[in-house]
This record gives C-alpha cells, structure tokens and sequence, in this order.
C-alpha cells in the first residue's frame, strides 16, 4: 500500500502478509498504517497491490480523496 499526492509517494508502510484465507469475500483493514492527522490538505490516492502467491496473480486498485 501506498499514499500518493502530486505524483510524489508521501507515505508507503511495510508490506503485510497474510497467510491462507479461507475461500470467500474477505475485507482488510489498514487503518492503522496512515497516520492520517498528518497529512496537509490536498488530493490524495491511496493504492493498494495484492499478491496471490499461490495462484501467481496480482490485483491493484487505487481510491482517491480530498483532505480539506
């Protein structure tokens, strides 16, 4: 996951991994890799890689946001 504002990456966390999941929809929280008290205002995109070693395949997906 990172944090990206003005094409510029101001915030990019150790990487996580998880370990088997049973099957079905799973949802993750990351609330507590940003800190997001300090980020100016501005836009911002969040972006999130996700890596299925076993099934060798990768998603991306990215949110973006305005801090006022």
């Amino acid at each position: 996951m990172q944090l990206n504002t003005s094409g510029k990456t101001v915030m990019k966390p150790p990487g996580v991994r998880i370990e088997t999941l049973s099957q079905g929809r799973h949802q993750l929280e990351f609330m507590k890799q940003f800190d997001l008290k300090s980020l100016t205002p501005g836009s911002y995109t969040l972006e999130a890689t996700v890596q299925d070693a076993r099934g060798q395949r990768t998603v991306k997906s990215a949110s973006s946001f305005f801090v006022y």
